[in-house]
């Protein structure tokens, strides 16, 4: 009786926690496994998770799941937003992945019915022509197909509607439907959804056609949660909102994939795409919290590791992040966002605000609608590092409003469209060193200042913005089409911007026929009436014969462009006085320039092809504040580098040189190189 009297006893203290130690507690130190498998035929959410017995949603096993726990999930199309209840600690995430080799997808849509429509209906002959009704019983809280898309003209919804998993595109009139195939048309009155499908089908086999449902597919409601890790998923066709206004609008930043202001999150291996706007998201998102749930932000938001990812044909923004500390965001491919073709802020490949300390490594970001890589409103101790940049929207790189310090080296950015290869404004701090900017449709890098807004420094003081303190050190500029580089006119004594080091080549591509081989430019602020400046600043360096009269150009005609050839930038800036523009021996040269081809740079399968390696030469440069390697992950010989970000020339002959993939090792190099800089705990990739 006794010894039933102590078991009894024992129990009980088990039941409210073992001799004082919460339950909680004890199991948070014991991790186990649990299994989702919707496809299983033992499927049940009410099951314990095991192999044998699996659980059938995700959202079932994040709601059991404690510090420690792995929570792996098998191949199937799971319906759901995943909702983890808490976070893992330190050393002891929860863990969320895909099986290793199956193909898992979370998807904010549901599958939807539609009826033929039209004369063919009837004989059951193909048509292209689908309509049905959009039930309200689909939507948990918000409706999208009653929710305006921000930033966009009256009618447009956060709604999508796919067609074989793929958006069509909505329009807003059904003249234009009847013209335009793979789009879609929402009646509010009736709730119905007319789409013009790219082909046609007959009634007895109808097409396979979803609608977005939820905003998100991975959320917690919870802000703040840390030590969750999250690989090998596919995430699609969220139904979220355009941030326009995030930081004080009901329109924050909130990706299908989104922390929720957390901390100490690791998002890997993952495709995440369709997205109405954000795919990702990994900031503070906004003062107002998109749950409903008035939330403030939690303090200690970052510290992420976001790598090896596609994110990819988002309707606005690839990965988006406002206040946040100490994440990196590495070896992703970022390509085709924008997709909506928003003219708005807040879209691009990467766009992050008050980016600390965080570093943007290794990324291929490629035929974005939009700017590239975007670092706006502060960003202090911030570094761009080894990413290959090609054919976006506007500029590759734009660093925007802030005191740095910033880095941004050993990047390839070309072809961008409508913009140039690096640039800044209302930025001060930043230095720009050892990339390579060729073919890019405006400057290779151009800065200026173009507004008298303030900035907020670590101390919590502000700072007018101004263009200062900028470095452009030890790049390779090729064929850019307005110029090498335009910098302001240093009107005030405290600007203090240099440039040098640099190699310049122009003339290798077609589009120079008859153009100057290095043109350089001061810019002004139209509103300080300094272009009169400009002129007379030019015309005191001819008058003091610092230049060779014979060569004073028609100063009225002049000021219209304020372009300056080499000689010219050396003599009145005081700039590039150490770069070099030089021949490449095969090839026919005048002035520098090479004949056309002798460099190609490809984007669709990465390479870069250089006929003539001697004009590759060791300058002096500056060595970088932070440790460094190239692009391909060796170190920078400190004590003369080459330019650009390659230091592995050949003496003489031709190079062909696949730009993507790195390997594994040179990333391995470059990670450990990178890790004696500010951002720490970044380890490389299991």
């Amino acid at each position: 009786m006794r010894f039933r009297g102590f078991l009894v006893l024992l129990c009980a203290l088990l039941a409210v926690g073992l001799w004082g130690m919460p339950t909680a507690l004890i199991r948070a130190n014991s991790s186990h496994l649990l299994v989702v498998a919707q496809q299983h035929p033992l499927a049940n959410d009410n099951n314990l998770g095991t192999a044998a017995r699996p659980l059938r949603t995700i959202n079932a096993a994040a709601q059991r799941a404690h510090p420690g726990d792995t929570i792996r999930v098998h191949a199937g199309i799971y319906r759901e937003r995943v909702i983890p209840l808490r976070g893992g600690e330190e050393n002891n995430p929860i863990v969320y992945e895909a099986a290793p080799g199956e193909t898992v997808i979370l998807r904010g849509s549901e599958v939807w019915s539609a009826h033929p429509v039209g004369t063919a209906a009837g004989l059951n002959k193909p048509t292209p022509y689908w309509d049905g009704v959009v039930p309200e019983h689909l939507f948990s809280r918000v409706d999208p197909f009653t929710e305006p898309l921000e930033r966009m003209p009256a009618g447009y919804l956060r709604a999508q509607v796919f067609f074989q998993s793929q958006p069509l595109q909505q329009i807003l009139d059904r003249q234009t439907l009847q013209a335009q195939s793979g789009s879609w048309l929402f009646d509010s009155e009736t709730r119905r959804v007319s789409v013009h499908l790219p082909r046609a089908y007959p009634a007895s086999k109808p097409p396979f056609l979803e609608i977005s449902t939820r905003r998100a597919v991975f959320a917690p409601t919870i802000r703040g949660l840390g030590y969750i890790h999250v690989r090998g998923f596919i995430m699609e066709h969220g139904a979220n909102p355009f941030p326009s206004g995030f930081w004080r609008s009901q329109s924050p930043q909130a990706g299908i994939l989104s922390p929720r202001s957390g901390h100490h999150w690791v998002i890997e291996h993952n495709t995440i795409r369709y997205a109405k706007s954000i795919g990702l998201d990994c900031g503070s998102e906004g003062r107002y919290d998109i749950d409903g749930l008035e939330q403030p932000i939690p303090e200690g938001v970052g510290y992420h590791i976001i790598r090896y990812n596609q994110i990819t044909d988002n309707g606005a923004l690839g990965v988006a992040g406002w206040k946040q500390t100490a994440s990196l965001i590495a070896h992703n491919v970022i390509e085709r966002n924008n997709r909506l073709g928003f003219t708005a802020p807040e879209t691009g490949g990467i766009k992050v605000h008050e980016f600390v300390n965080g570093q943007i490594i290794g990324n291929v970001i490629r035929n974005n609608e939009s700017f590239g890589i975007w670092v706006d409103n502060v960003y202090r101790d911030a570094r761009i590092s080894r990413n290959l940049v090609l054919n976006n929207q506007g500029a590759g790189i734009f660093v925007e409003m802030g005191g740095g310090p910033a880095l941004v080296d050993n990047n390839i950015v070309a072809f961008t469209r409508l913009g140039e290869g690096i640039y800044t404004h209302d930025a001060s701090g930043v230095t720009v060193a050892h990339n390579w900017l060729q073919g890019n449709a405006h400057f290779g890098v151009y800065m200026r200042t173009v507004t008298d807004r303030q900035f907020r420094r670590a101390d919590g003081t502000t700072e007018e913005v101004a263009t200062r303190g900028q470095r452009i050190l030890g790049n390779v500029f090729v064929d850019n089409y307005r110029g090498h580089i335009s910098l302001p006119y240093p009107a005030a004594p405290d600007i203090d911007n240099v440039s040098d080091y640099n190699l310049f080549i122009g003339g290798t591509a077609w589009q120079w026929e008859g153009q100057e081989p290095h043109r350089f430019v001061w810019n002004y602020r139209p509103d300080h009436g300094q272009r009169s400046q400009l002129v007379n600043t030019l015309r005191e360096a001819f008058a003091r014969g610092e230049l060779p009269e014979q060569e004073a150009p028609n100063y009225d005609a002049w000021q219209e462009r304020l372009s300056f050839s080499l000689p010219w930038w050396r003599v009145v800036t005081g700039n590039d006085r150490h770069s070099v523009a030089p021949p490449i021996a095969a090839g026919e040269v005048v002035n520098g320039a090479v004949e056309k081809g002798a460099i190609a740079l490809r984007t669709f399968t990465p390479s870069l092809d250089l006929e003539d390696v001697s004009v590759m030469s060791r300058l002096p440069i500056p060595s970088l504040p932070l440790p460094s390697s190239d692009f391909f992950g060796n170190p920078i010989d400190n004590s003369l580098p080459f330019p650009g970000p390659f230091q592995t020339w050949p003496a003489d002959g031709s190079v062909h040189w696949p730009l993507w993939p790195v390997d594994e090792y040179s990333s391995y190099l470059a990670k450990t190189l990178y890790n004696g800089g500010n951002v720490k705990n970044h380890d490389v990739p299991e």
